[in-house]
This record gives structure tokens, sequence and C-alpha cells, in this order.
């Protein structure tokens, strides 16, 4: 049950005798419990519902607030809650349109639940942070949203998306930039391991990322 992985991640993440290498290191062996993409019904597909992989969750939440100073939070496309298993409940505004979804995000215990759509503005509301896994589909006015509001961020993306007449220019007008990105294109994250792999290779408890 992906609600039960949620919350074990995050007891991980809270866990305060662990170093962040061993709250990583702990999340990944948990990641092999963790339901893939195969498992998905046809309203999840619908619906374009994936689940971030736990250990990549935990470093998109420790990258949005490294230094634990955020005093508010949104994820506007949350799941069960898997992208604020590194950020306090409490400041974390959650929203998605699945019921199911909402019901376990209710009984998580964050700071407010809502249901809408997530590509709309959240009222008046200014946030020290976000968190999101949108639709691939989406990466074009995602980044779009991005630029328009003027917001600092970090996308793990396709690098298709370069290619993109939407994307190019702004890498060409220096208004987003390349990240160190990962040899022969694809990112692999496994415990003590070297970034040395090939597209094709794969080990237990590995996480791929191209």
């Amino acid at each position: 049950d992906l609600s039960e992985i949620v919350k074990l991640a995050r007891n991980i993440a809270a866990t305060d005798s662990y170093s962040d290498e061993q709250k990583f290191q702990n999340i990944v062996r948990l990641y092999n419990y963790q339901p893939t993409l195969s498992a998905r019904d046809n309203d999840r597909i619908n619906m374009q519902q994936y689940s971030t992989a736990a250990p990549m969750a935990y470093l998109m939440g420790r990258f949005a607030d490294p230094d634990h100073k955020a005093k508010s939070g949104l994820e506007p496309s949350a799941g069960n809650g898997m992208l604020t298993i590194a950020l306090p409940k409490e400041i974390m505004h959650v929203n998605d349109i699945d019921e199911m979804r909402l019901y376990n995000l209710s009984k998580q215990g964050f700071k407010e639940v809502t249901s809408q759509d997530g590509t709309q503005p959240f009222g008046e509301k200014q946030y020290d942070v976000v968190v999101t896994n949108p639709p691939f589909s989406l990466f074009r006015e995602y980044v779009a949203q991005l630029i328009q509001y003027d917001k600092k961020f970090i996308i793990i993306g396709h690098q298709n998306a370069l290619t993109y007449k939407e994307i190019f220019p702004l890498i060409r007008d220096n208004q987003i930039w390349l990240g160190y990105g990962f040899k022969g294109g694809a990112g692999h994250f496994i415990s003590s391991y070297e970034d040395n792999a090939t597209a094709g290779d794969h080990r237990e408890g590995m996480i791929r990322v191209s």
C-alpha cells in the first residue's frame, strides 16, 4: 500500500538520530517495496497519476528546504503525499482531485488539504516552497508558468526537452540553465554507487532517471 510507504518514509526522514545519508539509504531500501508504474489502473492512467520514487521524493524535499527554514509549503498534485516526506506536515498545503488520495491525505495531519485544478492559482496565498511531479506531457506548460511568475526552480526532466521550441529559447536567452546532468544521459541512485552506469545498467535497489 503506497500510503503506508509514505508514512514509513516520513518516519525515517524525521528520525533525528539518522544523518541525511542514513535517511536516504534507509529510504532506498524501503523503495524496493514501492508499487511501480505497472500497478496503475485505468483511472490513474487517465488522470496521469505517477508515484514518485521515495528516495527521489526525499532528495527533492531536502533541496527545496535545505536549512529547514520554510514556514509554508504547497504540493498542488500531492497524490498520497510522497513528495512531502522530508518537509514538516504542519506547514504543508496538499492538493489533489482524486477522492481516495484526498482521503489518505486527510489522515496524515497536513496543515491544509484541498481539491482543485492544480494548475490554477490557490487564491492569494504565497508559499516558501513548492514541490510537485507534474505529468511529462505538461512540461512545456509547467515551465511557462514558472517563467511567467518569475519563480526560482529546479526541474528533473527528460533531456529531449532541450529541443522543444518553447524551452530552447529560454536556455539561449539565459533564463534557465542546465544542471550538472548525468553520465550517459541517465541518473542512477544507489547506496555507495558512483555515477558510471550506462542506460542499460540495472542493479538491485537502483532508481533510474533519464
